[in-house]
């Protein structure tokens, strides 16, 4: 297997993944089971191997009822059961449904893994779903949550997970201060040092595409544009401009009707 994921990645690599995953968990050694389970969901939800995905969900989840993590796996077996429906394995569905009936909500008929894209062409952005990037960070994120009490470390680890689940050269983090918006952590892919608990106000800041996050925050929906440089709604902003920005993810998290912010940034 592992022959095969060096000459044919995209096929077999998912798989090598979950396999190792299970080694680890035989051997005891948790937290790189939890990291190879979600490396092996994503890499199939990517390839779009939908079962692989589901048998990958379905063995994580597994783990996390015999660590006694429920929440974690209550989330994980709902998943495992959404892919088996959209793959079409209503047998299996039917199995789980049996086996887990007080975790299992079959009225949740869309994948929340789903990779298709849909795309709404506004006149002022284009808007995508985000679904796949935000599930993979949103596992991991409260994997992170859980071990961390520091927040400056809380916050680090968040900007790492960010950039390695989308993908991005640069990510920052914003929060709702009291109804003033202030950069609280930023970084950059593979940098050592991350700058958190700055409080740098956005009308400040010259690190961020100031626009496209004061859209976020008004619009309350995420933002995505691929080819933010020759976007004609944002080509002109100065961030953009200087940096010569290709793609730009920005993303509100709201929790009880406050908002805090992510971007990530794609300098190309």
């Amino acid at each position: 297997m592992k022959m095969w994921t060096k000459h044919c990645p995209e096929n077999f690599q998912h798989k090598y993944d979950l396999i190792e995953a299970e080694k680890y968990r035989i051997q005891g050694k948790i937290e790189l089971a939890k990291k190879h389970y979600d490396i092996a969901i994503y890499g199939a939800n990517r390839e779009q191997f939908w079962s692989e995905e589901a048998m990958a969900w379905e063995f994580a989840a597994n783990f996390y009822f015999e660590e006694k993590n429920i929440i974690l796996a209550q989330t994980y077996i709902q998943n495992a059961f959404n892919c088996y429906k959209r793959w079409g394995a209503s047998t299996k569905c039917k199995q789980l449904e049996y086996k887990y009936p007080q975790y299992i909500s079959i009225k949740q008929d869309k994948s929340v893994s789903n990779s298709n894209s849909v795309s709404i062409h506004t006149n002022t952005s284009t808007i995508a779903s985000g679904e796949s990037f935000d599930l993979s960070s949103i596992i991991r994120a409260g994997q992170t949550l859980a071990g961390e009490v520091k927040l400056e470390n809380l916050l680090e680890n968040m900007l790492k997970i960010i950039m390695e689940n989308a993908g991005a050269e640069y990510a920052v983090i914003i929060i709702n201060n009291n109804g003033k918006f202030e950069v609280q952590a930023k970084g950059r892919h593979d940098a050592k040092n991350m700058q958190v608990l700055e409080s740098e106000n956005i009308d400040n800041s010259q690190t961020i595409p100031e626009r496209i996050i004061k859209y976020v925050i008004r619009a309350r929906r995420f933002l995505i544009l691929d080819d933010a440089i020759n976007n004609n709604s944002y080509s002109n902003e100065t961030y953009i401009q200087e940096n010569n920005v290709k793609s730009v993810f920005c993303h509100p998290v709201i929790h009880k009707d406050k908002m805090a912010t992510h971007v990530k940034l794609d300098n190309c």
